[in-house]
Parts: structure tokens; sequence; C-alpha cells
């Protein structure tokens, strides 16, 4: 398609991913520097930017899955995600609403954004050191798209 060969479609995976990981970090970002705020307009600002990147990463999310599932374990490759992803959510909001008890409310901003800044942080690490110098010479990364034409 775009003429550019294995390494161009590694370029396109590659990128991929670090979309994917910069969405979480940003998502990160956005409700830290809620946690900030000093005022209302501020907190939503900084709210609408994580929400933003929240958009973007699922819709790449769930690109991803509907590219790679197979057809037939695709609902369960779906309902295994979003059971994943809403358990989370609400994991998340108990922990919060039990830590407002004991914090003010920007010291948790600052633990759930910090969380997913964490989060994306390991994930690109992990992806660089699967994808980078740990691969033996010659190997071919694991393609998180389909192969070309398909």
């Amino acid at each position: 398609m775009l003429r550019a060969g294995p390494t161009g479609y590694s370029v396109l995976v590659a990128a991929w991913t670090a979309g994917t990981l910069a969405g979480t970090i940003a998502m990160g970002a956005g409700i830290a520097l809620a946690g900030t705020a000093a005022q209302l307009w501020q907190a939503a600002a900084a709210y609408a930017f994580g929400g933003l990147a929240n958009g973007m990463e699922v819709v790449a999310t769930r690109s991803f899955l509907n590219h790679r599932a197979p057809e037939q374990v695709a609902g369960r490759v779906f309902a295994v995600y979003s059971g994943v992803l809403f358990g989370a959510a609400s994991a998340g909001m108990a922990a919060a609403g039990g830590l407002l008890s004991s914090l003010n409310p920007r010291a948790v901003l600052f633990l759930a954004g910090g969380g997913g800044l964490a989060t994306g942080a390991v994930g690109w690490l992990m992806y660089a050191r699967r994808h980078g110098r740990g691969r033996p010479a010659g190997a071919r990364p694991a393609s998180p798209l389909p192969p070309p034409g398909r």
C-alpha cells in the first residue's frame, strides 16, 4: 500500500503502540493536573484533556481487538475486554471512595493520575524491551495489526 515493505510496516506497528501508550499517559496527566487546579474551570480543562485522550485510546484499543480477534471468538474477546475495563473502573472508584475518608480530594486525584502515568510508562518500557534490544538479530516483532491485504 505505501511501498515501504517490512520496515514501513514495523514503523506503523510501533506508531500504533506508541499512540496507545501516549493516550494512557495523557489520561493520567489529565487526572493528575486536575489535582493542581485552583478553580473549577482548570479542573474541567484537565479532565477534558484526559477524556479526549481516553476516547482516542478506547477507539484504538477496540480497533486493535476488532482487527486481531478471530471472528469466531470476537464476541468473547470484547466481553472480556469490557469486563476488565468496567471491573477496573468500579474497583478504582471504590478505592477512591475509601481513600477520600482519609485523604483530601487533591491527593486522591494525584494518586489516580499517577497510576495512569505509571501504567503508561511501564507499558512503554515493556514494549521497548520486547521490541528493542532484547530481540535476537533478525527476529521480527509481533504485530498488533493484521498483515497488509487482510
